[in-house]
Formats: C-alpha cells, structure tokens, sequence
C-alpha cells in the first residue's frame, strides 16, 4: 500500500479525513479489509472511496471510521447533496 506509506511518511495521516478514487477496478473484498488496516495502523480519521460497483461502471461509494474492521458501502440516506458522507455516531 504505497499510498498510505506515503501519506504517513509526509506527516498527513493522523487524523486526516482521507478520499481515494478507483478507477477500472471494482474494490474487492481482501481490498476493503487492507484499506480499513492500513488506515487504521496509519491513524487516519477516515476514508471515503468513490469507485465503479461493477463492470458496467455504476459508480458506488463506501466508507470507514475509526474503528471499523472493514469498509462499507454508502446508503443513499448517508449521502449528501456534494457526494460527501454524513457519518452516524452512535
């Protein structure tokens, strides 16, 4: 994960609100899983993924918290009017 490795390396990663764009990929599984590792071990806030849900492009996006094993998929009552993620804290 040279992105992340990066990201640490120049300072940027603790705490920081973070946004990756995926292009001609689905996110996997196994890739959702090392995102929400490496975000963590890297003391990042959280990520927002905007990426395709399959191969006929449908955009899709997920997110991680804190805390969170994984990433997830964003529902459409999460999302706001600029693409953002209203997160919940419960």
């Amino acid at each position: 994960m040279l992105l992340y490795d990066s990201i640490q390396d120049a300072g940027l990663a603790k705490n920081a609100d973070i946004v990756l764009e995926v292009k001609g990929k689905i996110v996997c599984g196994y890739c959702k899983g090392d995102i929400a590792a490496m975000a963590e071990k890297t003391g990042v806030k959280s990520v927002l993924i905007h990426a395709n849900k399959d191969k006929t492009d449908t955009p899709i996006s997920y997110y991680w918290e804190s805390g969170m094993k994984s990433v997830k998929e964003v529902k459409k009552n999460e999302a706001n009017r600029d693409g953002g993620v209203l997160f919940r804290h419960y």
